[in-house]
């Protein structure tokens, strides 16, 4: 995987995510209520694996489509270096929800 060339395997870009967002995340697995299967990663920059390494790690390994995206609670669109932020991650698959568990029990990094 090319970060520079944006040469994803399973990784979506927002666009084509939001297309499968209006179109119900038909072809996704879905929890019980009927929503897209979802894991909240808290982060801390420069002291854990950042949301990008994490993405570019698992588009190696995944089955299915995903797409991640981060935020803070402080609505700021950064975090400063040791600042805690949030990435979250949605999964076309379930198998790929376990295997992204997987990975961040790796790195101990809990959700």
């Amino acid at each position: 995987m090319n970060i520079e060339d944006w040469d994803w395997n399973k990784l979506l870009p927002i666009d084509i995510f939001y297309k499968i967002v209006l179109n119900d995340y038909a072809g996704w697995d879905k929890t019980d209520k009927n929503l897209p299967l979802s894991i909240d990663v808290i982060l801390t920059k420069k002291e854990t694996k950042s949301s990008r390494e994490l993405a570019i790690e698992f588009d190696d390994i995944s089955e299915g489509s995903f797409y991640y995206r981060d935020y803070m609670n402080s609505g700021l669109p950064f975090a400063d270096d040791g600042e805690k932020y949030h990435s979250v991650f949605t999964f076309q698959f379930l198998s790929d929800v376990i295997k992204f568990k997987e990975l961040l029990a790796d790195y101990n990094i809990t959700t």
